[in-house]
């Protein structure tokens, strides 16, 4: 469990559970991250842990070359066909389903004008998009 700094009710939890494995220098995260920036699938990082074994501190041993994209949904809208879009692509989509809020895996072989595709279409009226780790 990564600890998350909350300022003024964002991010809406405390913690962010993270899939990762053992690596040679450190752990290699497996799953994109819903509300940690800088960081994305494929990287390797060293962590400091906490008291109750939770990560309170964490740093890149080696940067992967996959960019993270968080997508939050406004009332009713769909973002269906464009997460539809981004799986075509390979892109792996993690969905905190409470809040419509969606973080998507980008490959590093996947072509930036191929996302920009799916994202244009996306309604910037009822939807926010951000790039927290973009290293296309």
């Amino acid at each position: 469990m990564f600890v998350l700094d909350v300022d003024d009710g964002w991010p809406p939890v405390a913690k962010e559970c993270l899939r990762c494995i053992d690596a040679e220098c450190g752990y290699q995260i497996q799953e994109p991250p819903l509300f940690i920036k800088d960081l994305s699938v494929g990287d390797v990082i060293e962590v400091v842990w906490g008291e109750d074994g939770e990560v309170v501190a964490w740093s890149h041993v080696e940067k992967s070359k996959r960019s993270i994209v968080w997508i939050m949904v406004s009332g009713d809208y769909s973002v269906a066909s464009e997460i539809e879009c981004l799986k075509r692509m390979r892109c792996n989509v993690a969905e905190f389903e409470a809040y419509r809020y969606f973080a998507v895996d980008v490959p590093a072989e996947c072509p930036v004008e191929r996302l920009d595709e799916c994202l244009d279409a996306l309604n910037r009226e009822e939807v926010s998009v951000a790039f927290p780790s973009f290293r296309h």
